[in-house]
């Protein structure tokens, strides 16, 4: 696993301001877009790269998250815990793909840091409590199943593997930031006979290039000339559904 300089990747300072990298972003994330490189591989990996730079480097607490490590990015690897792991839950420890298949679509190294493949405890209590011998039931987990705007409008699927099973996963279209999709029985494994937990998703729409959601409208920032500003006149813009 490498350490990836996010500022680099996107082009800016590491001084630059949340502005500036959300600029920054949406120049290149124009640039790389699938829907305007259809086919292109690595034109699809870079849109994920600067994706991944741009959900660090936007968010303050991820953001300073990055900073602290520096130098020192190889010492929190080694450890295993990332910034995670206190005493607000679980995290799985593992090969997250054997068991959810890359749901966030991000690297191994923000993974690691930022947990967003990880299971964490979604009831606040351990789940390594003391021995029982009536049933008890297993705990639940959640984790963060991060979707383009695109897919939030249209809808669609998500293909997963959890213990080895392919599991599908019904987008509606229409779904909100923060929602929670439920799936019953895989959870963390019953004692004594009880049934597994749930597995819950939350759902997390990640930055559009040139769209930004508002409830349900979208808001687009269209840049015209002084010459048409004041006279008027045409400009020809791409909605969501590509049109």
């Amino acid at each position: 696993m490498d350490f990836k300089d996010y500022y680099k990747i996107l082009g800016v300072e590491k001084t630059a301001t949340t502005d500036e990298i959300k600029k920054a972003y949406r120049k290149l994330a124009m640039k790389y877009h699938p829907d305007r490189n259809p086919d292109d591989k690595a034109a699809e990996e870079k849109f994920k790269e600067i994706t991944e730079a741009n959900e660090v480097l936007s968010d303050p607490d991820k953001r300073k998250k990055y900073d602290t490590l520096g130098s020192n990015w190889r010492q929190y690897a080694n450890a295993g815990s990332g910034f995670g792991g206190g005493q607000d839950g679980y995290h799985f420890s593992g090969d997250i793909n054997d068991l959810f298949g890359n749901v966030g679509g991000f690297s191994d190294f923000f993974e690691s840091f930022f947990g967003s493949g990880g299971f964490r405890s979604a009831g606040g209590g351990s789940p390594f409590g003391g021995a029982r011998t009536r049933a008890q039931r297993g705990g639940d987990y959640e984790s963060t199943l991060n979707i383009t705007l695109e897919e939030a409008h249209r809808g669609g699927e998500r293909q997963l593997r959890i213990n080895g099973q392919k599991i599908k996963i019904k987008i509606t279209p229409g779904i909100v930031e923060g929602k929670k999709l439920r799936l019953k029985g895989l959870g963390q494994q019953g004692r004594s006979g009880g049934e597994r937990g749930d597995l819950y998703l939350i759902i997390h729409i990640t930055d559009h290039p040139w769209f930004e959601r508002k409830g349900d409208d979208l808001y687009f920032n269209l840049n015209v000339d002084l010459f048409s500003a004041v006279l008027g006149g045409k400009e020809k813009i791409e909605t969501i559904d590509g049109k």
